[in-house]
């Protein structure tokens, strides 16, 4: 079957994708998040001069309030094949040139083209029908991207027509947003509370010596303490006579008590 036919009758969605997260990658100073889209065509979907984007049918999310996102990797595989091998009709009888295309995430183009697919033996091709599968890259690391759409689209040259199959188209991205700072805690010491008690002086205590200063008089058997004439000191009253009788009367006592010894002696 001619390829053009072919290509008109099977033209298809996107084929089966996937979508994996890995874990981050951070890049001067910021947190990063690495986020890979593979697409898979499992079906005959082409691009050609007649067709040009395809929709592989996976979408990046935008970025939120602070982040961007940031290609840091792309890939692609292709091929073509004629249907019917004719020897009248090859790959390189149609001299189909330009089989190239790119990819874009919510319509801006990451990178370049993918590469010419071969159409002789010469060129590369296993066989006049079959181009064999090319892979490669088209670039466009660090390429800020708004997310999106993921689609794939002709290279435009339209000097001849042409239909080719994209195979499998990859993109990985890095989602980052400035970096979250987390106060240190304050940790606050508290040390043992010391009481200094400050000794209190007792004063000594004061002793008043009542009826001293006045002469003393030694007697047998003890002694009389003669007390001046006049008040004691503040005592409420006068005191002075009783005072001296009390003398007298102590004197009396130790005169009588010697002439006693004394005449027992005898």
């Amino acid at each position: 079957m001619n390829k053009a036919i072919a290509a008109a009758i099977t033209m298809m969605a996107a084929g089966a994708v996937s979508v994996s997260a890995m874990s981050g990658i951070a890049s001067a100073g910021e947190d990063c998040l690495s986020e890979t889209y593979s697409w898979n065509n499992t079906t005959v979907s082409q691009l050609a001069t007649w067709q040009p984007t395809l929709s592989t049918g996976l979408s990046i999310p935008a970025p939120a309030a602070g982040e961007h996102i940031a290609v840091i990797a792309t890939g692609w595989s292709s091929y073509d094949r004629l249907l019917e091998e004719n020897p009248e009709l090859t790959r390189e009888i149609q001299n189909e040139i330009a089989e190239q295309f790119s990819v874009r995430v919510g319509g801006v183009q990451v990178g370049g083209l993918s590469a010419d697919l071969p159409d002789t033996a010469a060129q590369g091709a296993p066989t006049p029908w079959f181009s064999g599968v090319l892979s490669g890259t088209f670039g466009g690391v660090d390429t800020d991207v708004p997310g999106g759409a993921i689609t794939l689209h002709h290279s435009g040259n339209t000097s001849s027509f042409n239909s080719f199959t994209p195979k499998t188209v990859t993109i990985t991205v890095v989602r980052c947003k400035p970096p979250t700072t987390t106060a240190a805690p304050t940790t606050t010491v508290v040390g043992p509370t010391t009481t200094v008690v400050t000794p209190t002086t007792i004063p000594a205590p004061t002793t008043t010596a009542v009826g001293s200063g006045g002469p003393t008089t030694t007697v047998a058997g003890g002694s009389v303490t003669t007390v001046p004439g006049g008040s004691l000191p503040a005592t409420g009253g006068d005191m002075t006579l009783p005072l001296i009788l009390a003398g007298l009367a102590a004197g009396t006592g130790a005169a009588l008590l010697m002439v006693r010894r004394k005449a027992g002696t005898h």
